[in-house]
């Protein structure tokens, strides 16, 4: 397997047969949503007990990246998905004490939760950037808002069981 083909060494790089710059817009947001599954994959690596609701949520993701590089389906079924992490934030809600912004420095999970919501919510404002060019419904916009709030329940979650 050859990786380095030395064609971005210019600053450049091919999305679909096409050359575009590293520093593009549209590279940014696929980057950091990158970065952002990474995150994830981390946190579930550490906590095997977060695996599968963290796996969901990078199988969206990279759906996600395949769309915003113009290879995946446009659709991308976030209606379902929304319903799916907007069913979790409801569960959560039910078990944690009334809303009060809070930051978890007793507990590193808890921390870890809260530093992946500020990575999701970085993945929206790098995709709401390029969000006239991709043609993303709004269900797919309001999706990664609602991960963030799931990532700041999950922290809350993890100090309310201390």
């Amino acid at each position: 397997m050859k990786t380095a083909t030395k064609q971005g060494d210019t600053g450049m790089t091919d999305i679909k047969g096409k050359r575009m710059l590293k520093a593009d817009p549209l590279l940014e947001a696929i980057g950091t949503t990158d970065e952002c599954m990474a995150e994830m994959i981390l946190l579930a690596a550490q906590f095997p007990e977060d695996k599968k609701e963290l796996e969901t949520v990078v199988e969206y993701l990279s759906a996600l990246c395949a769309t915003l590089a113009g290879y995946g389906d446009r659709a991308l079924f976030p209606a379902q998905f929304l319903a799916h992490i907007e069913a979790a934030i409801e569960a959560l809600e039910q078990t944690l004490p009334p809303f009060q912004f809070t930051y978890p420095y007793s507990n590193v999970k808890a921390a870890q939760w809260n530093r992946l919501r500020t990575k999701v919510r970085q993945v929206e404002r790098r995709i709401w950037a390029v969000h006239q060019k991709t043609d993303l419904s709004k269900e797919n916009m309001a999706v990664l808002n609602r991960i963030s709030d799931w990532c700041y329940l999950k922290s809350i979650e993890i100090l309310t069981n201390e």
